[in-house]
């Protein structure tokens, strides 16, 4: 029983975790969608092309800041043993700092508060949406078949 086992879990293990990564990306964009309308109803902001540009643009700068702190200081404090809560609110409080600089250095701050009136509040969730974002395993393009070890029979055969 336990060789049967072995042998499922070592031929069928990837194929099962591709396939739930396929389902869960599936899932992403509308669960986005809904995040991005309650954000937009949530916090009054104003609709139009315009705003969805803008809107986009701090996406980006956010995307950029985030995974960039994620590189740096956040992988810095784990493999120091240092990542706690602190850690996490000093990291969360500099990437605001970051978004925050980057919107006034592309002049585009002044906009985005018109656009948005509480804009830290929706700066905010988006960086949380782009750290769970950023924790999600990617569904490989391509199945890796693992063959079976050779001391394990395979069901079915006469070996």
């Amino acid at each position: 029983m336990n060789t049967i086992l072995t042998w499922l879990v070592s031929n069928y293990l990837p194929l099962i975790i591709s396939v739930l990564a396929a389902m869960i990306m599936k899932y992403i964009p509308t669960w986005m969608d809904k995040a991005l309308a309650w954000m937009e109803a949530e916090l009054k902001i104003k609709s139009g092309s315009a705003t969805q540009m803008l809107m986009a643009k701090i996406m980006a700068i956010v995307e950029n800041v985030v995974l960039s702190l994620i590189q740096t200081t956040v992988d810095n404090y784990k493999k120091t043993g240092t990542w706690d809560a602190k850690a996490a609110q000093d990291t969360l409080n500099t990437a605001k700092d970051q978004i925050i600089k980057a919107l006034k250095d592309q002049g585009i701050y002044d906009e985005a508060i018109k656009a948005i009136p509480d804009l830290v509040s929706w700066i905010t969730t988006l960086i949380e949406a782009t750290i769970a974002k950023s924790k999600i395993v990617k569904p490989s393009t391509q199945i890796i078949s693992v063959p079976p070890s050779t001391n394990v029979p395979i069901p079915g055969s006469t070996k």
